[in-house]
Formats: C-alpha cells, sequence, structure tokens
C-alpha cells in the first residue's frame, strides 16, 4: 500500500513523524512476525510510505525542523492514501497546485487520512463534503465556522466517514479519516494499520513504539 505524506512550510513535525514512524514500525514488526511463522522467509512490506511536496527537496516545518520530501507534485507516484498533516495551514489550504492534487487524488483515488488542521487543506479542497470530521481542540470552532457542511465533532481522538462521489469518479465512495491534534495522529494511523492490514499488526505496532493506543472514541 502506497501511503504519501505531504509536507509544507510550518507542518506541525509529530503530525508528519508519528504516521511515517507507525507505517514503518508496521513494516518491520510485520516481517518480524512472518518470520516467527515462516522462518527466515521475507514477506512484502504493507506499507510504501515517502513525503511528498509541491517541489522535492527540504521544507522547513515548525520551528524550522528541515523535513525533505522525495517526490513534487508533478511527478508523484499513485496513492492508495494521501496523509494531510495539520500545521500552519493557512497558505497551503489556499495553494491551488495541493487543492488540484487532492481533488484529483480523492476522484481516482478515494482514500485521504487528515491529522490536526490538515483537515482544513481537505475541506477547502472538497468544499462539498458534508461528513463528520474532527481537528486539534483549538481548531474546532474556525473549522465548523469556515465549513458549516462538515459535522464538527468533539471530544474523539479519531474518526471515519464516506462520502458518496459523482459518476464522474474513478471510485464511488471516497473514504475520510480525520484526528485531533498532533499526538491524535499516531492513534490514527495505527486505525489504519488495522483497516489496512490486521488489529494484531496494530496492537503489536503499538507495543513496539512503547505507545498506549488509544482506540476508544473517547479521548484518554
Amino acid at each position: 500500500m502506497r501511503i504519501g505524506i505531504y509536507l509544507y512550510p510550518e507542518v506541525e513535525v509529530l503530525d508528519v513523524a508519528g504516521p511515517f514512524e507507525v507505517f514503518t514500525t508496521a513494516n518491520r514488526v510485520a516481517n518480524r512476525l512472518a518470520k516467527s511463522v515462516h522462518g527466515s522467509e521475507q514477506v512484502p512490506a504493507p506499507f510504501e510510505v515517502f513525503l511528498l511536496a509541491n517541489q522535492p527537496g527540504v521544507v522547513a516545518a515548525r520551528a524550522g525542523f528541515p523535513m525533505t520530501a522525495a517526490v513534487g507534485l508533478d511527478n508523484c507516484p499513485a496513492l492508495d492514501l494521501l496523509l494531510l498533516p495539520g500545521g500552519y495551514h493557512l497558505d497551503a489550504m489556499q495553494d491551488p497546485a495541493l487543492r488540484a492534487f487532492i481533488q484529483q487524488h480523492a476522484a481516482t483515488q478515494g482514500q485521504i487520512a487528515c491529522v490536526c488542521t490538515g483537515v482544513f487543506l481537505l475541506a477547502h479542497a472538497l468544499p462539498q463534503l458534508a461528513v463528520p470530521v474532527t481537528t486539534h481542540w483549538e481548531d474546532q470552532a474556525e473549522l465548523a465556522q469556515l465549513f458549516p457542511a462538515l459535522t464538527v465533532q468533539s471530544e474523539v481522538r479519531y474518526l471515519h466517514a464516506s462520502w458518496p462521489q459523482p459518476p464522474t469518479a474513478a471510485v464511488n465512495t471516497l473514504q475520510l479519516w480525520s484526528s485531533g491534534g498532533i499526538s491524535a495522529g499516531i492513534d490514527l494511523s495505527l486505525e489504519l494499520v488495522a483497516h489496512f492490514t490486521n488489529d494484531a499488526l496494530a496492537a503489536a505496532t503499538a507495543r513496539q513504539m512503547e505507545f498506549r493506543w488509544c482506540r476508544e472514541p473517547q479521548r484518554g
């Protein structure tokens, strides 16, 4: 499964690094679990994850933390899942190249996950969405005001929603995930591991990371 995590200036570091760590750790754990069953046999990694930006190269995240995008929007291979992290999102939200990329991905691939204020990027690109979402507690009121078609939920760690697409789209239903702020992206990413593989791998990944996975909808 190919996952692309989008970078933009002032993106929240843990919104990117947390999911990246979950998916890459899941790859290591999956290989170890397979070896325990099949001996030395190598198994394909369940996730291929990389960072992308408008252009390949270094992007300055929060506090100047450098992150390197492997590919740009123009040469990005088809993604199974696009992950939109939060951060200082106002400029990125108005970016026409990103907006077009999100729209194209939604129509052709149909799976998007948003961490924290990354949901603002999604909502601006797809203003027709009328689904339940969540975001950082500090930004929930603004999200509801800017995008009244959304049902913004509080006191949840993460959410999954589906949205029917127009007949012109290649996929019938858009699958959307959103999470609360920063560390909630780790919980969401573990849920994505469970969704796309199995619960056992997600639980083993959380254990490997020494992370207490909050899988219940209520904030822990």
